[in-house]
């Protein structure tokens, strides 16, 4: 097994073509159930050297040369035991380099540094991680006494020196010469492969930046070297002790000069976000984006040059990166490897192009992508990706209602699952789970796609209450006493049904257009004319000049985003104060609440259209009698229409009316019965207002 394993992870680096001929050196086992492979490039011969060697060469080298691979997830730490079985000799500096790796540890050492390698060939079992760390230091001092060797286990740290960088490890002392603290956050900032260590201040989110000085004989030096990074990056040593996720942000926005856009909130939450410990060389800054996906799962959308948006959220991301790109979603069932190993070469080589979940249960990973990088992904990782997975793999689907009965629907679908296949209905987002071999579910697509979404079905609701005067209502082109007999309307669409619409007040509301469709019923009362509009709306420009000249207010204009066949309501009320007895004898205020309801459902039908399913409810207050709570009058319809997508209805025929009397004439004389109408004139003043429900429902493609 553990043959099979290591192939498993030797198979990529062949197959990019990058790494070849890797041999299998030793393994090392952690009691946190952790376990690694060393492996070392066969290209590499065997040469084993006692003579003196640059130890900053050497150990890049050795990075270029061993691979260690962690083939079992586990912990291994400083309080773990270990078992090392090595099958061939191996550098006690590069095992010691190992285990820094493995537990976390920060490693510093003299770039300047000359010393003789000792090769050794160990098995040993259940040794503790210090005393193994401790066991090959003393090798490595067998052929180097002069070495200075320091591991300190509270700091997390491995120094190699001649020892002054020891010594400035410690708490130096507070004198007048030597001042500075002991080395706990700091930076090594490279300019022209001249690298310069500064230790990191955070005081009240703010960082800075101060050099650092060894204490030697006769004052201070700056510490600074020759840089051993490669690709000369800009950071060589980046080192952090007990610092959250925010501060750590903040640092990397310093040192790179650039912007992180994030909710502080959202990042509080992240897991591990309290405490951060970072050892961390030869930085760039994909490296740090790097580490923050990878260590802390964070989403980062580049927003121009310099500045970065961090999501906490995969789906939020995910939305973000459909907007904003052509994806693709394609799910790659696996063979021969496992699904955290193919997640692994996914981040790897794909970072952050690439969105994924993964289904250990059908050793499956559903990528999210643009097409080339799918198509990238098959070419260079097609050996791991199963051909044949519509016979031997079950999948999951999730499929939304357009209409029908769900009950219907589902007996139908059940005659074409397989024996494993099974159907589960949600009835909060009228859809169905299925889950099937995919060729059941491409079947299944395909028979019941004019009732079936693989998307959620969106209805926009627009709703707006205009209070007009009654008198401007024929203006808008609104008559309530009109007989539509299904001709063609002037503006090009065809009116539903034969309807009489006639009656007057308050009971005047809505009829449907078209209700035979679903009853079979010709109701005589009034009904809402519908409106389709083109291009322009002809009565919204109407009401806007009507409220220029105050013969119109619009009291709201609410919109609701629903599903199919969701309902909403809307509300819109005033509190009517009122006196009370209290209970001690006295009298008290309370509140009468008067309100405009509004319950929308819209369902979507066969042919494209939508069903209205609408209930209004008005309240207005009563004749009010003092020491009593005012009284409610309510009025409430309930009724179904049926529109064409992006069309108006108009709900009408709420009317409040507000008679007004007046007289005028000369004082005392225009009281005398009879003969007082000779002096007085009298003023009748009627003012109706009518209550407009503007309603347009549209479909959501997305």
């Amino acid at each position: 097994m553990q043959i099979l394993r290591l192939l498993l992870i030797i198979l990529p680096f062949l197959a990019f073509g990058q790494v070849k001929d890797y041999v299998f050196v030793g393994s090392i086992k952690c009691s946190g159930g952790a376990e690694y492979s060393i492996l070392v490039s066969g290209k590499e011969k065997s040469n084993i050297s006692t003579k003196k060697v640059n130890l900053a060469n050497f150990i890049n080298q050795l990075s270029q040369k061993y691979l260690l691979v962690q083939t079992k997830e586990g912990k291994c730490n400083l309080d773990s035991t270990i078992t090392v079985n090595l099958k061939r000799t191996l550098p006690a500096v590069s095992l010691l380099k190992i285990l820094t790796d493995i537990g976390g540890f920060q490693y510093i050492f003299d770039t300047n540094l000359q010393f003789k390698p000792s090769y050794i060939l160990l098995y040993k079992e259940n040794i503790p991680f210090k005393d193994l760390i401790n066991f090959l230091i003393k090798e490595i001092k067998k052929k180097n006494k002069t070495l200075k060797i320091s591991f300190i286990p509270e700091r997390q740290l491995l120094i190699i020196s001649k020892g002054i960088l020891s010594y400035s490890l410690q708490q130096q002392n507070n004198t007048f010469e030597c001042k500075n603290p002991a080395l706990q956050n700091y930076v090594d900032i490279c300019n022209q492969n001249l690298c310069k260590r500064h230790i990191i201040s955070i005081s009240n989110n703010q960082i800075k930046l101060t050099p650092y000085f060894l204490c030697e004989k006769g004052g201070k030096k700056l510490y600074q070297y020759k840089s051993k990074c490669r690709q000369n990056s800009y950071i060589s040593n980046l080192y952090i002790d007990n610092a959250n996720l925010l501060e750590v942000l903040k640092i990397f926005e310093k040192l790179f000069n650039i912007r992180f856009i994030y909710e502080p909130e959202e990042i509080e939450k992240v897991k591990g976000a309290n405490r951060v410990h970072l050892a961390v060389e030869c930085l760039t800054l994909s490296k740090v984006l790097d580490l923050l996906k990878k260590n802390f799962h964070l989403y980062i959308q580049k927003l121009g040059q310099n500045s970065y948006r961090i999501y906490t959220d995969r789906d939020a991301y995910s939305l973000v990166l459909q907007k904003v790109s052509d994806v693709v979603t394609k799910v790659f069932y696996l063979k021969n490897i496992s699904v955290k190993d193919f997640i692994r070469l996914l981040n790897l080589y794909f970072g952050n192009q690439v969105l994924f979940s993964a289904d250990p249960i059908f050793n499956a990973v559903t990528v999210i992508a643009p097409p080339k990088v799918i198509n990238t992904i098959e070419k260079k990782l097609g050996i791991y990706i199963r051909k044949n997975n519509n016979f031997d793999n079950l999948m999951t689907k999730i499929f939304y209602i357009k209409f029908g009965s769900p009950k219907k629907i589902e007996k139908e679908i059940k005659e074409y699952l397989s024996k494993k296949g099974t159907i589960k209905y949600i009835s909060k987002a009228r859809a169905f789970e299925i889950t099937d071999y995919p060729t059941n579910i491409a079947m299944i697509e395909k028979v019941f796609g004019r009732f079936l979404s693989q998307n959620p079905i969106k209805i926009k609701v627009s709703v707006k209450f205009v209070s007009i005067n009654k008198s401007f209502a024929r203006s808008l082109g609104i008559n309530w006493a009109f007989v539509y007999a299904g001709t063609p309307t002037s503006i090009g669409y065809q009116n539903y049904g034969g309807y009489t619409f006639g009656g007057s007040g308050s009971k005047s509301l809505l009829s449907m257009v078209g209700e035979s469709y679903l009853q079979g019923t010709n109701p005589t009362f009034n009904l809402a004319v519908q409106l389709a509009y083109k291009k322009v709306n002809p009565i919204s420009l109407q009401l806007s000049a009507l409220e220029s000249i105050n013969m119109a207010k619009t009291l709201d204009n609410p919109t609701l985003l629903l599903l199919n066949n969701q309902k909403a309501t809307i509300t819109r009320g005033i509190q009517i104060p009122y006196q009370a007895s209290a209970e001690n004898g006295g009298t008290t205020v309370e509140f009468a609440t008067a309100n405009i309801e509004l319950t929308v459902q819209p369902v979507l039908l066969p042919d494209g259209r939508i069903l209205l399913n609408l209930q209004l409810t008005k309240d207005e207050p009563g004749v009010f009698v003092a020491g009593q709570a005012p009284p409610i009058n309510t009025f409430r319809i309930n009724d179904s229409l049926i529109i064409p997508d992006g069309s108006t209805i108009v709900i009408g025929g709420v009317i409040k009316r507000s008679h007004t009397n007046s007289d005028n004439g000369i004082p005392y004389l225009k009281s005398i019965p009879l003969l007082g109408w000779l002096f007085k004139s009298v003023n009748l003043q009627k003012n109706d207002q009518e209550l407009l429900v503007f309603i347009t429902a549209k479909i959501i493609n997305e």
